[in-house]
């Protein structure tokens, strides 16, 4: 029997925005706190800034530009994005790169050095012959050749970047996709230009990925609700009050297929071409950049607890995770995870 779960993200923080303006302004004027919503890169966005109502409309214009500028280079579903122009290139052409594609591809590109390949922008063949992709196959597991021929198609090391001219050739034939690291890009640029207004606190979440700055203007930090790692559970797991600070959250308990009573993650291992097979149901990671973040919580959801440990601490990362066990949940947390505090 075959039995598939696509939830989509119900990200806690939303259901926490309502209270928190309730509890956390009670101030007039320009420290109010306000809030506008929107869609953009195929998901749902929330702003929250202590600031003037008045200047909302106005800034949600401006975020909507700059998240409208990352979707038409970065999007693999709008087929003249700039991505999509780069994948259609030919082997052995450089490419040459927008200041956006080109530092994210960087940055993926340094994760996927420092995590051994446990993240690879180049992946998608193989997510798309499991299920996860656009092709929208059956939930089947595929047979030796199909994975052999997918993962031929995989490997970052056939991106090759030239910081002066900022171009990428492919050496073999790949296609790349973001979707793992370009939602937290869309957040930092977006806090870029928050700064840019002189806003002094603010909450920026795209996708269930945030950055934090400032209090709230009771003198509260900002807090952000942890999910629980469980399908169609929907609950608040932990509660983390977070100030100038991003977060990224990856887990594998909303997409996978099951056959024959196996469990099939759609969080594929590029190094092995299957879906992960471990404990390990939710990786939360903290940094100053939230495209930094987004990209290692994808690695270490791959690598597994142990190895994810002993990755956050030879990179220096603020890094919480949650098991699944027979026995409930159980909670890891790397040493400079130990500078925040949960709230019961």
């Amino acid at each position: 029997m075959q039995i598939r779960s696509v939830l989509k993200p119900v990200f806690v923080v939303m259901a926490f925005f309502a209270i928190m303006a309730a509890t956390g302004c009670s101030v007039s004027g320009q420290d109010e706190i306000q809030t506008f919503y929107g869609q953009a890169l195929g998901t749902s966005y929330s702003i929250k800034y202590v600031g003037e109502k008045n200047k909302v409309g106005k800034y949600q214009h401006g975020v909507n530009s700059v998240l409208d500028r990352i979707d038409q280079s970065m999007s693999t579903y709008l087929k003249k994005s700039e991505l999509n122009r780069f994948n259609d290139a030919p082997v052995g052409e450089p490419f040459h790169m927008s200041d956006d594609l080109f530092y994210v591809v960087s940055q993926a590109q340094i994760i996927s050095e420092k995590s051994v390949g446990a993240f690879d922008i180049t992946v998608e063949p193989l997510v798309d012959l499991w299920g996860f992709g656009p092709s929208d196959r059956p939930d089947i597991v595929p047979d030796k050749a199909e994975l052999t021929k997918a993962f031929d198609m995989v490997g970052y090391s056939a991106l090759q970047m030239d910081t002066a001219t900022h171009t990428v050739t492919k050496i073999a034939p790949r296609e790349i996709d973001l979707s793992a690291i370009a939602k937290g890009y869309a957040v930092d640029k977006v806090a870029e230009y928050l700064d840019s207004l002189n806003i002094s606190a603010y909450l920026v979440e795209v996708g269930g990925e945030m950055r934090l700055k400032g209090k709230k203007p009771n003198g509260d930090s900002w807090r952000v609700a942890i999910e629980t790692p469980e399908s169609g559970a929907g609950g608040i797991y932990r509660i983390l009050p977070l100030s100038d600070r991003a977060i990224a959250t990856s887990g594998d308990y909303r997409n996978y297929f099951e056959v024959n009573g196996k469990r099939y993650s759609h969080t594929i291992d590029p190094k092995t071409g299957f879906p992960i097979d471990h404990p390990l149901v939710s990786v939360s990671v903290i940094t100053d950049s939230c495209a930094i973040a987004d990209g290692w919580a994808t690695a270490m959801m791959v690598l597994g607890t142990r190895s994810a440990l002993e990755l956050a601490e030879k990179e220096q990362l603020a890094v919480f995770l949650i098991e699944k066990t027979a026995d409930g949940f159980k909670e890891y947390k790397s040493s400079l995870f130990d500078n925040y505090e949960f709230k019961r």
